[in-house]
């Protein structure tokens, strides 16, 4: 019931938010919310007059409520109003104004978690009854919560009118980014009192309460277990470069900003790619620089520069604030030019109101250093001679000796680890180091003022050297994939010992040793870094001493098949007449494996020459009486793809099953890839166009679980070919290019690789012709979009009709004895058939084949006369 006069005594919302006098106007709404009495017109006979009149008074009655709880909020009463706030979001939750009335109370209770969460909470109500996002004003509340808007806390920063609680000083700056660390603190303290959060200087965890704890651990840890015992009811949120250990302590790590991958500039007339400020690095950069450097954007010229200048900052607040001051004289290209010095380069001594050790990156490193034991000090600059990372193996190999003994590393590495220096994580099962680059260079220079740089670099050396050698050793056999991804992930510590051996005098002939084994293990082909292989090589050969050694001769001839690989004939060309020169210098009459072996696949890439079958089989033999296993095992693919390309079908078969033997027994997963290729290989060119097309599916299929970045090249390309014989031209001309767009990112040209050349250029025009040149193009250019990675997804089925299909799937055909089996391939993962009739096919996201233009069967292109 309402008593007589309710209606009256109810000022505008907007007027009650004009007057200055807040008190009068709470009391004034609290006064007329008194008069309701329950549900208006309940005494009143007519049905027409309660369901007309009433909806308009409950209206009212909620209008008033909301100006009431406005100015009670404006009075400070924030955590008055919480209680009713959470019953009336509850009886009225598509009203959005009480959940911002109630997250705003929220918030300047200290409880931003909370309100955070109510804000997802009428989310999903709005979106589930209403199918629309929240309003505006609801939207803008939830980011400025996000940011800490310090407009939010003070009288008249946003019409809310506040008045701030706590005696925290104002920040001077936004806050950007940490979402999710925010979230996280908040929700750990619901569920534990002390909370400390930990990270190296300069990560950003100082807006927060309880601040630098790490000067005075065992002080702190005193007070903050002295006032949780005596307030019951106390949460402590405390930062410090190491834990407190107080009883109930939840250690919350602060990580850098996010980071952007690193792209290259985008070409003009091209997208610029993807918006970089939705990473929390570059978000920060973008702000502070609008300080220092107004006119500073981030452009298609730039964008590239940019994602490397974050990253090598590591995505530290305090890098990037400093280094966006500089923006102002420098640009980002300078300024990332010049990071080799970064702590010279990223001072701001005259940032006045900033804390002295913050105004430096070097003060900041500085005072951690100063808070490390001796031996933690002396372990953090020998261990800054890994790159990207290493593991406990490793630095108990390297960083052992004078001042810490071996069995002290890993407790020694805790105390780093404790104390926000080293990042810990794991990978494959095991425990994985690693220093921020600024932490890196800051005890790099500590380790040359020990004067230890070069013996410590040195054992560095040493250890992924054996490295290199025990994976060579150990190449195709059940372990060649945990030696290539292996090798893979240490591949920022080889760079750096390859350096090392080219920079330090007399060390040249194992830089060259390890490139070798490197390539020997075909690590620069798996990781898709055939070019950097070559410069590795190259770069040992023009250092390395005379007179020629076997060293050099198998060096060169390395360099000669990267070169072969990589489609430039001219310098394949030179570099046998080398290899063979080299070779005629060395003692004996008998011509080393590796040079029979090159003979062959430059008869075979460059010339098209059936000698290509011979020598590759020559050099598998001599590399077996040299116990060269996995360099003849490399000889007998070549011998089987030589022999697919330009033997006769026995020939084809019979070194195809050659090679099929000698990959099952090694038991290796990236010899099975290949021997399904090159069983494709040989149907298509010789036998059954649909076994050939589930072989190299189910090849590329292999070749992802593997993580091949260089396998996929040819699978795709020779996929290619087999739906453009199936009559498939649409499909055929995307998978075209998808294909080049691979061989573009691993800087393969075929244009040097005779009878790859040949294939893919008859297929081309049987497509080209079939499509037609612009339809062509455009199907093309869909197919060489890169649509996130160089891993192939097979998925779609096209289809085969021919008169001979029960001969072909038995892997038959007239007139010769059958191709080799390989296990079966797997089933199509979108349900079709991959062997039999069907013909599985598309590759990186292209999407489904059209019907096939034609019904009658081609084969695939032909051998060379």
């Amino acid at each position: 019931m309402v008593r007589p006069g309710f209606d009256f005594r109810v000022p505008g919302p907007f007027e009650v938010l004009r007057a200055d006098a807040m008190e009068q106007a709470s009391a004034l709404l609290g006064e007329a919310l008194r008069l309701w009495r329950g549900e208006p017109l309940q005494d009143v006979p007519s049905e027409t007059l309660r369901r007309e009149v009433t909806p308009a008074l409950a209206e009212r009655r909620l209008d008033a409520l909301q100006s009431r709880i406005e100015a009670d909020l404006a009075l400070g009463r924030h955590e008055e109003v919480l209680p009713e706030l959470r019953k009336l979001t509850a009886g009225h939750p598509l009203r959005e104004r009480f959940w911002a009335q109630r997250m705003l109370a929220l918030y300047r209770s200290g409880r931003q978690a909370e309100a955070l969460r109510c804000y997802h909470s009428v989310r999903e109500v709005i979106v589930e009854e209403l199918g629309v996002d929240p309003g505006a004003e609801l939207r803008d509340l939830h980011r400025r919560i996000l940011g800490g808007d310090p407009a939010l806390a003070v009288a008249g920063g946003s019409g809310h009118g506040p008045s701030a609680s706590g005696n925290l000083p104002a920040e001077m700056t936004t806050f950007v980014g940490r979402d999710r660390q925010l979230a996280d603190a908040g929700r750990l303290l619901e569920s534990s009192r002390p909370v400390t959060l930990t990270g190296v200087g300069g990560v950003g965890k100082t807006r927060l309460v309880l601040d630098n704890c790490e000067h005075m651990v065992d002080a702190a840890a005193t007070l903050v277990a002295a006032l949780l015992r005596a307030v019951p009811g106390l949460r402590v949120l405390a930062t410090s470069r190491q834990r407190l250990e107080v009883q109930g302590e939840h250690v919350l790590p602060a990580p850098p900003l996010a980071i952007p991958p690193v792209t290259p500039p985008v070409p003009a007339g091209e997208n610029a790619g993807p918006s970089l400020t939705h990473y929390e690095a570059v978000t920060l950069l973008v702000d502070r620089a609008a300080a220092s450097a107004p006119n500073f954007r981030i452009t298609r010229h730039n964008c590239g520069v940019v994602a490397q200048l974050c990253g090598r900052l590591d995505g530290i607040p305090l890098a990037i604030e400093l280094a966006a001051v500089r923006l102002g004289t420098l640009s980002a290209e300078e300024i990332l030019d010049r990071l080799d010095d970064r702590f010279q380069l990223l001072a701001d001594n005259g940032a006045q109101g900033t804390p002295r050790h913050h105004r430096t990156l070097r003060g900041v490193v500085s005072w951690s250093h100063d808070l490390c034991t001796e031996h933690e000090r002396l372990l953090w600059a020998r261990l800054s001679v890994f790159s990207g990372g290493f593991d406990l193996e490793a630095a108990e190999a390297v960083c052992s000796g004078t001042g810490i003994d071996r069995q002290d590393v890993m407790d020694v590495l805790a105390g780093l680890a404790h104390k926000s220096i080293l990042v810990v994580g794991t990978l494959g099962g095991r425990t994985r180091y690693s220093l921020l680059e600024t932490i890196r260079q800051y005890g790099r220079q500590r380790l040359v003022d020990l004067g230890q740089d070069t013996a410590v670099r040195r054992r560095h050396r040493d250890h992924y050297r054996s490295m290199a050698a025990q994976a060579a050793a150990d190449w195709c056999s059940p372990r060649e994939v945990e030696w290539l991804s292996r090798l893979r992930r240490e591949l920022p510590n080889l760079r750096a010992a390859l350096d090392f051996c080219a920079t330090e005098p007399g060390e040249a002939q194992t830089g060259l040793e390890i490139a070798v084994n490197l390539t020997r293990t075909r690590c620069w082909f798996f990781s898709s870094t055939i070019g950097e292989g070559r410069h590795w090589l190259e770069r040992g050969l023009a250092l390395s001493p005379c007179p020629p050694d076997p060293l050099q001769v198998g060096a060169v001839a390395l360099v000669a098949w990267i070169a072969l690989c990589q489609g430039d004939r001219q310098g394949a060309d030179g570099l046998l007449a080398r290899c063979r020169h080299l070779a005629s210098r060395l003692p004996g009459d008998d011509v080393p494996a590796a040079v029979t072996y090159i003979e062959g696949a430059h008869a075979l890439l460059v010339h098209g020459d059936p000698r290509a079958i011979s020598l590759p089989a020559q050099a598998r033999d001599r590399f077996l009486r040299a116990g060269a296993t996995g360099d003849a095992h490399m000889a007998t693919i070549l011998w089987a793809m030589a022999s697919a390309f330009l033997g006769d079908r026995d020939t084809a078969v019979a070194a195809c099953g050659e090679y099929l033997a000698d990959a099952e027994a090694r038991g290796g997963a990236w010899a099975h890839s290949w021997a399904l290729w090159d069983l494709g290989l040989t149907e298509l060119r010789h036998g059954d166009p649909v076994r050939a097309a589930a072989l190299f599916h189910d090849c590329l299929r292999h070749q992802h679980d593997i993580d091949d970045r260089w396998g996929p090249v040819w699978g795709l390309e020779t996929l290619a070919w087999t739906i453009a014989a199936a009559g498939h031209h649409g499909h055929a001309a995307e998978l075209l290019g998808a294909a080049h767009r691979l061989r573009r990112t691993t800087g393969v040209a075929l244009t040097g690789l005779r009878p790859f050349h040949d294939a893919h250029a008859e297929a081309d025009r049987l497509v080209r012709r079939a499509l037609g040149a612009q339809a062509y193009v455009t199907v093309f250019e869909r197919g060489g979009q890169d649509r996130g990675g160089h891993r192939p997804r097979v998925r779609g089925t096209v289809t085969f009709r021919s008169s001979g299909a029960r001969d072909r799937r038995a892997g038959r055909t007239s007139g010769g004895s059958p191709v080799p089996a390989a296990r079966r391939p797997a089933a199509c993962p979108e349900g079709g058939a991959c062997s039999g009739p069907a013909l599985c096919g598309h590759v990186a996201g292209v999407p489904g084949p059209e019907p096939p233009e034609r019904a009658r069967p081609r084969r695939g292109p032909r051998r060379q006369k």
